[in-house]
């Protein structure tokens, strides 16, 4: 029989570890892993959140991989009615209790309602969010960003929506200007202590 390993139990296990190396020197996510509980493993609990975020959106949104399914992934979300804005909080909240700790949790929260006030007069309820988009180290430079995110952009704007992101890195901002998105404001984060950027797009 075949050893169960620490990420059995996860439904996409080579696409958490690939955002987990890309994300990694993200002032969010390198904030969340410095709280994971100290009595669990960082990384494990990290693999957690990007595996949960893939299955989330699989349900609540949508999702683009990889044609190999492994290297790269991004990760939308979509304007819910609120049982279902409800269902989906509550549910990352108890994953985040369960695998990652009370200061990873409160943090969540503080940093969850710190940037959407901070966005909301730059966006719509109808936007769609962009709100993971990663791909491995190994596989970067390759031209796999934009096919990840080029269909669902196509999507949005069959739709008639704009659609929206935050990042904490100034170098992807040159990527996602030539996907259509502008800069729509520059923000800071209090609890990362870090200044990020809110990018818009118009729908075509």
């Amino acid at each position: 029989m075949q050893d169960a390993g620490p990420t059995a139990d996860l439904s996409h296990p080579e696409l958490a570890e690939a955002l987990f190396h890309a994300l990694r020197p993200d002032a969010y996510y390198a904030k969340m892993e410095a709280l994971v509980e100290p009595s669990l493993d960082a990384k494990l609990a990290m693999l957690r959140y990007y595996d949960h975020s893939i299955t989330e959106a699989e349900r609540f949104g949508r999702v683009n991989k990889t044609a190999d399914k492994v290297s790269g992934v991004c990760i939308w979300s979509l304007p819910l009615d609120a049982k279902q804005a409800r269902q989906k909080h509550v549910a990352k909240l108890s994953m985040i209790n369960q695998d990652m700790g009370a200061a990873c949790s409160a943090a969540y929260q503080k940093i969850s309602t710190s940037m959407s006030k901070a966005a909301s007069p730059f966006i719509t309820g109808d936007d769609w969010y962009l709100s993971i988009l990663g791909v491995a180290p190994a596989a970067q430079g390759q031209g796999l960003g934009g096919p990840l995110i080029a269909p669902i952009l196509q999507s949005a704007d069959d739709s008639g929506c704009a659609s929206y992101l935050e990042t904490f890195t100034p170098r992807n901002m040159s990527f996602y200007s030539r996907m259509g998105f502008e800069v729509a404001a520059e923000l800071f984060e209090p609890l990362t202590a870090a200044p990020y950027w809110l990018m818009r797009r118009p729908a075509a």
